[in-house]
């Protein structure tokens, strides 16, 4: 699933038609300065960008969390009456306000579930809510940074009221050797957990990749130097970026784009900047693109999309592609492989991931 949310974020990002070659119309004895349909840049020394990977270990408490997603379907539940506990699954009603504004709001009829420790909300949220019985409701504050805001609010005070409806506790099965052959075909418990390290580490280096990537993209952006972009590819940003708007206002409730604006706080300075982020991205990948003449071959996009069947769990192509288009997946791919060419170029240092950089 992480997988896939971050692939759904990446097919919005670029625009351009696939890499045709090399550009007749790179300007002769200016090897650095590229002009093509999108627009005019001088490009950087993107050939030796720095880059530093991050390296994710597995934790115990990951692990965990893992085989409790692997057992959930087979977890019993017991109705619980004591005072709430770290772990208890609560039933709420909730709403959080800030500034006067409503935040986030959830009735009695929504059945809104939550677990103290899941990750959802912070922990020193869900600590507020320790001690409480059913039926109480429990009215606290929260203080949040600039970076840590749930609600993209900035640095503010968000006051909540949650009200505790119900509560349970998850019993999971025994992990008898008899169990989890029968369950899911492992000889024990040690196997189980070595198969579901090696999963989290192979999500782990794809997540590092994909931003070392974005990093390294990110460089060659900022070191590079745009002159001009075409009022077409100006118009096509602008409609990516108010298209995934609008594609938001069913998934957050809302009615109109106007609403998604103000829910988020989005302000015509935070749009622009969106779209000259793809205009910028754009420009510079297609660049390199025609510069290196990395055109995509048909072997290439074969394998790369056998690939991504694999990765975002489909079964098939066909079923990949009645999802998103072929020309959409060509894009995709092609931009993957310009990544590619920057990761193969860059000079690449590695270090442990802090505990705040695990999601």
């Amino acid at each position: 699933m992480k997988r896939k949310v971050i692939f759904l974020l990446v097919l919005t990002m670029i625009l351009f038609t696939a890499c045709s070659g090399k550009d007749k119309n790179a300007e002769k004895g200016k090897s650095n300065i590229y002009k093509n349909e999108y627009g005019k840049v001088t490009l950087c020394d993107y050939k030796n960008l720095e880059g530093e990977k991050i390296i994710y270990e597995v934790r115990e408490e990951e692990l965990e969390e893992e085989i409790k997603y692997y057992l959930s379907e087979y977890a019993e539940t017991k109705k619980v009456k004591r005072p709430i506990k770290w772990g208890d699954c609560l039933t709420v009603s909730l709403i959080g306000t800030m500034n006067d504004e409503v935040m986030e709001e959830w009735t009695k009829d929504d059945g809104y579930e939550i677990q103290l420790g899941d990750g959802e909300y912070s922990d020193e949220f869900y600590k507020q809510l320790e001690g409480a019985k059913i039926g109480d409701t429990v009215d606290f504050q929260m203080k949040y940074g600039e970076d840590d805001n749930p609600y993209d609010m900035g640095e503010g005070v968000v006051d909540y009221s949650v009200t505790i409806h119900k509560a349970h506790i998850e019993i999971y099965p025994e992990l008898t050797d008899q169990f989890l052959e029968e369950t899911f075909g492992f000889e024990s418990e040690e196997a189980m957990r070595e198969y579901l390290k090696a999963v989290l580490l192979d999500t782990y280096e794809f997540n590092s990749r994909f931003q070392l990537r974005e990093q390294l993209l990110e460089k060659a952006i900022e070191q590079s130097t745009i002159h001009k972009y075409s009022d077409e590819l100006y118009k096509q940003a602008k409609k990516a970026v108010e298209d995934e708007w609008v594609s938001s206002m069913e998934w957050f409730g809302f009615t109109t784009i106007e609403e998604v604006y103000e829910g988020f706080g989005m302000t015509e300075e935070d749009l622009e900047e969106e779209v000259m982020d793809k205009v910028e991205r754009t420009i510079i990948v297609q660049a390199i693109c025609e510069k290196e003449d990395l055109e995509l071959t048909e072997e290439e996009y074969g394998k790369a999309l056998a690939q991504y069947v694999i990765d975002w769990e489909y079964e098939s192509a066909e079923e990949l592609l009645a999802d998103y288009d072929e020309d959409t997946m060509r894009v995709q791919i092609q931009e993957d492989k310009v990544m590619d060419f920057l990761i193969a170029n860059a000079t690449i240092t590695e270090r442990i991931a802090l505990d705040s950089e695990y999601e």
